[in-house]
Parts: C-alpha cells; structure tokens; sequence
C-alpha cells in the first residue's frame, strides 16, 4: 500500500506522534492504536496523544482494556515540544489542524487519515481522505489488510469497536467498503473484551446528570432541549441524548451543561432535512462545534453566549445555561 511504501521508506527509529482529535471517540482511538501498532512494527517509536478527556464510559473501558498508550496534552509548550521531537507527525479522524484538535494550525502533518467530507483541500505528505468510508477504522482496517501487517486480537477489537460506534451499530451510513473490512478484521476480534467495552458500568455522576436531565427537559414540537447544571462528567450528555432520541414523537435531542466556564452540547437528529454538523459549525465558528449529518456536539465558552468571561458564581452560571437555552432554541427549533 502508498502508506507500507511510505513508512518503508523512512529512516530507522523515526519518532512518530499519532494526533487523535479533541475528546476522542472511539473511531479516532482505533485509528490512533493501529497507526501506532503498524509505525511500532515497522521498527519506529510511537506515540498517541489528544487534547481535551477521555470521560464516556465506553471510551475509557477502551482504553483501559485494549491498552491503548494515549498521552493527554494540555500546555502549548508541552504541544510544541511534541511537534518539535516527532519526525513523522500522523492525523487520524480529523484533516484540519487546530479545529477540535490541539494541532497547531502552522503544523502540516506528513499523513492524514480521516473519513469526514473535505470542502478544503488538505494538506499532508499522504493524505487518505474519503468519505467513501463510513468511519476511519475501516479505513485503517483496509490499509492494514493490504499491507504486511500482522493482526491481533487487541486492533481488531478496537477497529471493530470503531466501526460499531460510528455507524451507530450499523445503522447509519454503512457502506460495501466497511463490511469488507469487518469482515476481514472479524477473524481477529475477541468478542468477550468487545462486550466489557460495550456495557462497562455507569457512574453515579451519570446517573445524577440523567435526572436532571429528564427532570428539565424542555419538548417543543418534536425537539428535546435538556439543559444540565454543573455537569460533571461531559460524555454522560451523549449517553443522555442517545437515550431520549428514541422518544415517542421526537426527532431531535440537543442536551447540553455548564462545565469549566464552556457549555458542553450533544445533539442527536433523524429528522431527514437537517444536518447537525452543518448547523453547529455555521452557528459556532471557529471550530467551536460540529459533526456528522445526525449527530455532533461542541464545547461553547461562557462568553461567546453572555459577552462575559468574568462569570463564576452560581447565579450568573445558571444565566448562562437560560441564555443558552434560549440560543440552542434559534437554531434548532
């Protein structure tokens, strides 16, 4: 394959630094996992790092069981150095340096790997970018299986994870190129450790954010609005959305809470003319918020919605989620 004859061709012990974007789903961690797999097999040093947390259960269970190395950043010294000490730096599930990702946005990366629609043109040594594919871990998984690779229980389960959850369990987008790549990976897959990933157990946190949620929901028409104050843990606003989409009479769930001076938003549609992506990142610019056709989410700072950074007490943090509410209703209602 173009990516085997390009690693190939690199210098012994090249230091490679895998860039999984913001708050990794399980598409992006698969990817990430392969990618350093492969560079660790072709006899270089990997590594994966991401900006933002890793919080839904799900996700963790992943990285916990699976072993995934992953390297949170956070200072833009500690980015840079990175940047600075890689000599081969990989994107996985994202093109576009510093949007939802702490790339710097001067940073070319030598490959990128993503399977979102491009209306830019990308820059990278090897840029594999099709949306011909339904996740980027199908992606992967057909790179791997044209090249010599070995496979083993730990990606294939990963990969096929990645798969599961960007097709919502093959419901969604699901394409004659991701099946043959299930398929092959399928042989590899350790089905026992792929349940313990799927079904970990729920934290109290989430329960709590679950009740608030439903006890404030707002309904108007068909839409769910469910603001959540104080949240403590973001990734339980998915599980929420996830939860309240299946709703009798509902096609579009937008829950959202207050955190470390953002609010966090999640939101979940099958209403045929929208495309939540396109409307987050029309409404949110500057890389705010986005996603897919029936799903997305952001992370919105205090002031973009009030014109206040100064706001710390409880009050003006329960202002900021009316605001909100208010705001979320424009655009979705």
């Amino acid at each position: 394959s173009i990516l085997e004859n390009y690693i190939l061709g690199l210098p012994a012990k090249s230091r490679t630094t895998i860039f999984c974007h913001d708050n990794p789903d399980p598409d992006a961690l698969a990817s990430a996992l392969a990618m350093n797999e492969l560079f660790t097999f072709h006899g270089h040093q990997a590594q994966i790092v991401h900006g933002g947390m890793i919080e839904h259960h799900q996700n963790q269970a992943m990285v916990r069981q699976l072993e995934i190395p992953v390297r949170r950043l956070i200072l833009d010294w500690e980015i840079a150095d990175v940047v600075k000490e890689s000599d081969i730096i990989v994107a996985v599930d994202f093109h576009r340096p510093g949007a939802n990702n702490v790339m710097p946005n001067d940073c070319i990366p030598h490959i990128i790997i993503d399977h979102h629609s491009v209306d830019e043109s990308v820059t990278a040594d090897i840029a594999m970018v099709s949306s011909e594919y339904s996740s980027t871990s199908s992606m992967v998984a057909s790179l791997l299986m044209n090249s010599n690779f070995q496979m083993n229980s730990r990606v294939a389960t990963a990969l096929s994870f990645g798969i599961k959850t960007d097709t919502l369990g093959f419901t969604r987008d699901f394409n004659a190129v991701d099946i043959r790549s299930l398929l092959w990976i399928n042989a590899w897959v350790d089905s026992e450790m792929l349940r313990s990933i799927e079904m970990p157990p729920r934290s109290k946190e989430t329960l709590e954010s679950f009740s608030e949620a439903l006890n404030n929901k707002i309904q108007i028409d068909s839409t769910i609005l469910a603001p959540i104050n104080n949240l403590t843990n973001r990734d339980s606003l998915a599980q929420i959305a996830d939860f309240l989409l299946p709703t009798e009479g509902v096609d579009t769930v937008v829950t959202f809470g207050t955190r470390r001076g953002k609010v966090i938003l999640s939101v979940r549609t099958n209403r045929e003319e929208l495309h939540v992506g396109r409307i987050l990142s029309n409404n949110f610019p500057e890389g705010l918020a986005g996603g897919h056709k029936t799903l997305g989410g952001g992370q919105i700072p205090f002031d973009f919605i009030t014109g206040n950074s100064e706001i710390t007490n409880e009050d003006e943090v329960t202002l900021v989620l009316e605001r909100a509410t208010e705001l979320l209703k424009k655009i979705f209602v």
